[in-house]
């Protein structure tokens, strides 16, 4: 459903529009503090241990072409047992993301027309944003939420594992550098996933560090496996070597011809997911 106008003259300025609490609520956001709802059978409410008071009566509530059962689908969606969403201010929408390291920043150049415009950074210091094209700081802000929320769901749905292969090359100087090889294998399925994880476990002596970023992801990465066993060099558990042979085969992976001396290879996941996967070892 697109965003349309609120309609609301009496809506209260400081907290964000219902669709866009909506959105909030599918992310999880959830502020227990919050004293403002919107109740499915009252409407937009004040709510305090001793008293609720009614800001705008369901009935009353405009939001463009949507209905009464519309707004509710778009606020509740599946949820049939909850009676409250929470409708949040803005900078309480900006400190929840600030605490999952996401910073939204609103600035403007008068050299611009439309001089206001917004940038998100994480914890790494990468930046993203949108130059500028709003003609207000409230039509910005609201941008800039709405680009928060994709971008936390971009992070928190891209769980997944590249698999990368390497191999030795040897220059005319004679020095020998290890090379990625071929293309990645990118594992999304949650059953392997959870084998991948298990199973590097096998590795007595398994450690990650952080390689490289792509996008607006940063990874942990897995230290290099060896395909064949050679002397003086740790062996590679024979389970990682028996996961590795099945991926290739079901993902139908293979070498380039010229890339046949390829013998390492190693795993890494976003930095946010490999977090998670520790937490719920240690649990």
């Amino acid at each position: 459903m697109e965003k349309t106008e609120n309609l609301n003259k009496n809506y209260p300025s400081l907290l964000v529009p219902l669709d866009i609490a909506g959105k909030l609520k599918k992310i999880g956001f959830s502020d227990e503090t919050g004293l403002f709802k919107y109740n499915r059978d009252k409407g937009l409410i004040f709510k305090t241990n001793s008293k609720i008071l009614v800001i705008i009566e369901k009935e009353n509530l405009l939001f463009g072409d949507c209905t009464i059962s519309e707004m509710d689908e778009l606020l509740f969606g599946e949820d049939n047992v909850s009676y409250n969403v929470d409708i949040p201010s803005w900078e309480q929408v900006f400190k929840w993301f600030r605490e999952r390291n996401l910073l939204g920043i609103i600035a403007f150049d008068i050299e611009y027309d439309s001089p206001f415009y917004y940038e998100i950074e994480n914890e790494k210091g990468n930046t993203k944003g949108h130059i500028p094209a709003f003609n207000s700081y409230e039509e910005a802000r609201e941008a800039l939420v709405l680009d928060l929320i994709d971008t936390y769901t971009f992070i928190e749905e891209e769980k997944h594992c590249l698999i990368s292969f390497y191999h030795n090359k040897r220059y005319g100087t004679g020095s020998l550098v290890v090379m990625q090889v071929g293309g990645e294998i990118k594992i999304s399925d949650k059953e392997e996933l959870q084998q991948i994880w298990e199973t590097l476990k096998e590795d007595p002596k398994l450690y990650f560090e952080a390689l490289f970023d792509t996008d607006y992801i940063s990874y942990k990465s897995s230290k290099m496996f060896r395909f064949k066993e050679e002397k003086g060099y740790e062996k590679t558990p024979k389970a990682i070597i028996d996961l590795i042979e099945e991926i290739m085969k079901k993902h139908n992976y293979s070498f380039d011809n010229n890339d046949l001396e390829a013998h390492y290879f190693d795993f890494s996941f976003p930095e946010s997911y490999y977090e998670q996967l520790k937490e719920t070892e240690n649990a």
